[in-house]
């Protein structure tokens, strides 16, 4: 495996210690945004996969897609045939938009490419979060030309999955809740 390079293994780790103060949501969006905007990401969105019968709309902690673009996914359903979200649904890893083969993409799907390449997304990368409970979640970042090099997409996972974190503790804190619920029993002193 090749070895992180030290300017993306430095972006990371100031990534990681700026954020882990930080309880408010427009805070963590300013860092969010330097750090994928410093490789060419300009889009970022975080969001769980909603449960059946439940909207995307509902599901979305963090978005700067444009409004269109985002109301048009959701209006249309893309997620539906999202042939990223089909992928990562199968593999449970990063997938780039430009590694999913053409002969994957149907006609219907292709569309979702073309509606974002004109709101200025030409490439990007889908990060999924599996909760504990077996839950996914999504972290995504597109851009104009970003960088898609493998130090970038082990940067960029590691950045979605400690965004996603931060966005659902600043929920919390929101919410007015100190820690997350718990679903499992705690070990006994035996």
């Amino acid at each position: 495996m090749p070895e992180l390079r030290d300017d993306y293994r430095n972006r990371i780790l100031d990534f990681i210690d700026g954020m882990r103060d930080v309880g408010d949501h427009a805070e963590i969006s300013r860092c969010m945004n330097r750090n994928v905007g410093s490789m060419g990401y300009c889009f970022v969105s975080v969001w769980d996969f909603p449960s059946p019968g439940q909207s995307l709309k509902n599901s979305v902690l963090f978005n700067t897609r444009p409004r269109e673009y985002t109301e048009r996914y959701i209006a249309k359903n893309y997620a539906a045939i999202d042939p990223l979200l089909r992928t990562v649904r199968r593999t449970l890893s990063p997938v780039v938009w430009s590694d999913i083969p053409a002969a994957e993409i149907s006609k219907e799907a292709a569309r979702i490419f073309r509606e974002a390449e004109e709101f200025g997304a030409t490439n990007g990368i889908v990060v999924p979060i599996v909760s504990a409970s077996g839950s996914i979640s999504i972290f995504s970042a597109s851009g104009d030309g970003p960088d898609i090099s493998a130090g970038a997409r082990r940067a960029l996972e590691i950045i979605g999955i400690f965004s996603h974190q931060f966005l659902q503790r600043a929920a919390r804190v929101t919410a007015g809740l100190s820690n997350p619920p718990t679903s499992t029993a705690p070990l006994t002193n035996r």
